[in-house]
């Protein structure tokens, strides 16, 4: 069974996130404006990283924090423009993968050496002007439906 996301509170503390299996993840309220790099939200990037964690689930975590943290240096067009482009490159791969049966055992090393440089090669393919515009239109679209 597939770990979900079922519920995502809003609580005087932080933020608690609710899997299907019982786990609880939770991220503390004085954390919030933790950045990455150059002003990219740090739990957001982190949790974007979770099997569990899809992409409305993400923005609507951005959202509470961001009701928060109003003189935050998280700069959520760049945030979510770098996770956009990581679940786009991701389902590229994975219908990639659907289409192109592999005799590798699901997690073995072989398979997540290939997938990388699968998703490494078409991230690099879709690094165009083109796709970088659609995936800003993406961006500021969600931005404003959950902001």
């Amino acid at each position: 069974m597939a770990f979900k996301i079922t519920a995502i509170e809003d609580q005087s503390n932080g933020i608690l996130i609710i899997l299907n299996n019982g786990y609880e993840y939770f991220i503390p309220k004085n954390e919030f404006d933790s950045v990455h790099g150059d002003s990219i939200s740090g739990w957001i990037d982190q949790l974007s990283e979770k099997t569990w964690a899809d992409i409305d689930s993400l923005y609507k975590v951005a959202s509470i924090m961001n009701k928060h943290t109003k003189a935050s240096k998280i700069d959520w067009d760049k945030t979510f423009f770098h996770i956009e482009r990581h679940f786009m490159i991701k389902h590229v791969a994975d219908k990639h993968e659907k289409t192109n049966e592999t005799n590798l055992p699901w997690k073995s090393k072989q398979y997540y050496i290939n997938r990388t440089f699968k998703m490494i090669e078409i991230g690099s393919l879709t690094h165009t002007d083109e796709i970088n515009d659609i995936v800003h239109d993406v961006v500021q679209s969600s931005i404003s439906k959950y902001f």
